[in-house]
């Protein structure tokens, strides 16, 4: 089932950066009945500063949170009425936080585009779409369709808002040639039992631990878990 929720600001918008003027879209999946168009996402995208703090209490505790890392200059962040770089926190400990140049991205991934500036900083959208679709294993040729349905008078426009690379690298070399080397660097466990996963990807200690989520509460739940055959014992630690 699908589902989508909306919200933007009045017409007469607050100033561009600030969370008065911040604008969202939530979507749901799911392989059940959605009985309600919102809920805590599991996930947030945030464009930049003001998006993160108006909605960060949304997101789930534990919650994998993506940032536009090129949005959080000390003009935005300021703008947003952090009085420091949340980043440098510990606001964000409690999340999942992988940061992305998406800007940076769009412009790399469009250079060979005859756009004019704006336009091409207008498709770093694409970017974020492409990394949620990819991280839920969501086909994108309905995507692409519609993308070329909308923009059919302006086929470069298409092409820009299309293109994408998704580069597989082998576990052997994942380490030494991709993870903290590349801009963007994403794992995904779809085929893993809950057990190897939460173990292998969030303990403290754990190589695959990417995102450095650490939590020791999490740690002594998790061995507790591992040590009790009786599932439904299991399930509630």
């Amino acid at each position: 089932d699908l589902a989508t929720l909306p919200a933007f600001p009045a017409e007469i918008r607050a100033p561009q950066g600030t969370v008065a003027g911040v604008s969202s879209f939530q979507v749901q999946i799911a392989d059940f009945d959605i009985l309600t168009p919102g809920d805590a996402p599991d996930v947030l995208v945030a464009m930049n500063p003001a998006a993160l703090k108006a909605h960060l209490q949304d997101l789930t505790p534990n919650g994998m949170l993506i940032l536009n890392e090129d949005a959080f200059d000390e003009k935005n962040i300021k703008k947003a009425g952090y009085e420091i770089d949340p980043r440098e926190s510990e606001e964000l400990d409690g999340y999942r936080v992988f940061q992305v140049p998406m800007e940076k991205l769009t412009k790399e991934a469009l250079e060979e585009f005859d756009l004019p500036g704006r336009a091409v900083l207008r498709s770093k959208n694409m970017i974020a779409l492409g990394l949620i679709s990819w991280t839920f294993n969501r086909d994108l040729k309905d995507t692409e369709n519609w993308i070329n349905d909308k923009f059919k008078n302006l086929p470069e426009v298409a092409k820009a808002n299309i293109k994408a690379e998704v580069k597989m690298t082998p576990s052997k070399s994942y380490w030494k040639e991709t993870w903290m080397k590349k801009p963007v660097a994403m794992t995904r466990w779809n085929e893993r039992p809950a057990d190897s996963a939460l173990h292998e990807i969030y303990h403290s200690g754990a190589k695959w631990n990417e995102s450095f989520f650490k939590n020791p509460a999490f740690d002594e739940n998790l061995a507790k878990a591992r040590g009790e055959l009786n599932f439904n014992k299991r399930k509630k630690a």
